[in-house]
């Protein structure tokens, strides 16, 4: 165990759970906080969720400061702050409203993932060799990517300059460096120089993980992959990205509603409860197209917790899918789950973990653009 710990903050549910899993995979123990600012539970990683992928810079700076205190009294060995691998959201704001406070003159950026095929070279970013903003994401309903230059994918707004850089380039003084990586190689490189006192570290998983195996953590050997957690499992589909359609059609225990609001919560609570009891397995998802108006997605994300929150009481579940950090977000709120422990990893991106309140469920969270594990294929059979 470090002493002191390290400490991750993250913009969303899915990705403070990759980041746990990250952690477990090099050896360390990881507790997941939401809507809390002090651990309760003894860890070697502890990740802040800040749920501010959606926020303005404005609110995600003030939920950024609302931590410091917090770090400050932890003294943590490591503090990173775990950008979307892609850049959505307001990474700016973040970046500078965690490095100003603590007195850091500039950030390393590195959000490339190439172990997923996501890198950065001399500045542009590409998924599977294909620019950004030629990819899925440029139909984000969030944060559309309209361009695959890393520098202006984080706005014009703010005080600390914004530049890239290679690895084998000197870094400034001052700014938001954003680091060019294309191979494990140009991370591990990037992160010899996260011994620097002067650097906020930030970036996806592949960069935390090159700066746990920096500090003497080894990953773990290849391990045979943990069963399913036993017992019936409801999956609630909130994604938006293109590439969940797949798997919404295939499985054959989806129930599907239309994308709008109002909808009777009860009434298709108690057709996913049927499917529950006969099959074991029940789908949640939201069909068809969906209008621009800036209050559905919120509206859409209170009705899947809504559901949620019917069927925990029905007692016909006990392992939970969400797929979606936001939707992740909305249900661990409405079913009060603010600390869980990490339980398993099951590849890149998809983790379980178990609330610390309710050690019975196991909740399973999977970012929309990442590919389903092979062990939990089955459940679209």
């Amino acid at each position: 165990m470090p002493q002191p710990p390290f400490i991750v903050i993250a913009d969303d549910l899915t990705g403070a759970a990759e980041l746990a899993a990250t952690a477990h995979h090099h050896g360390l123990s990881a507790t997941v906080l939401t809507r809390r600012l002090a651990p309760t539970s003894p860890a070697d990683v502890w990740v802040f969720d800040t749920d501010s992928r959606l926020d303005s810079p404005d609110v995600a700076a003030a939920k950024i400061a609302r931590l410091i205190p917090t770090l400050r009294a932890l003294n943590p060995a490591l503090i990173y702050k775990k950008t979307d691998s892609v850049l959505r959201g307001p990474v700016r704001a973040e970046l500078e409203a965690l490095a100003n406070p603590l007195g850091l003159a500039r950030a390393l950026l590195v959000p490339a993932n190439p172990r997923l095929d996501r890198t950065v070279r001399a500045g542009r970013y590409s998924v599977n060799g294909v620019p950004l903003h030629q990819t899925a994401f440029r139909k984000d309903p969030h944060h559309p990517a309209t361009t695959d230059d890393a520098c202006a994918l984080l706005g014009s707004i703010g005080t600390l300059p914004v530049q890239s850089r290679s690895a084998k380039q000197l870094l400034p003084a001052r700014g938001i460096v954003i680091g060019d990586a294309s191979n494990e190689a140009d991370l591990d490189t990037w992160a010899a120089f996260s011994r620097e006192s002067s650097t906020l570290l930030a970036g996806a998983s592949e960069f935390f993980a090159a700066l746990l195996r920096q500090r003497g953590c080894i990953p773990a050997a290849n391990r045979p992959d943990a069963a399913r957690p036993p017992g019936p499992t409801l999956i609630l589909s909130g994604t938006t990205h293109p590439d969940a359609e797949v798997f919404r059609r295939t499985c054959c225990q989806a129930v599907a509603r239309p994308a709008e609001h109002p909808i009777d919560i009860a009434a298709w609570a108690g057709e996913l409860r049927l499917r529950l009891v006969q099959q074991g397995l029940a789908l949640a998802y939201f069909d068809g197209p969906r209008s621009t108006d800036p209050r559905l997605p919120p509206a859409l994300r209170a009705t899947l917790a809504g559901v949620a929150t019917q069927l925990i009481a029905a007692r016909v579940f006990t392992h939970l899918i969400v797929e979606g950090g936001s939707t992740a977000a909305a249900v661990t709120q409405a079913l009060d789950w603010s600390e869980l422990r990490l339980h398993h990893a099951w590849s890149s991106g998809v983790a379980s973990l178990r609330p610390i309140s309710a050690p019975l469920f196991t909740l399973t969270l999977k970012p929309g653009s990442y590919p389903w594990p092979a062990a939990l294929a089955p459940l679209s059979a």
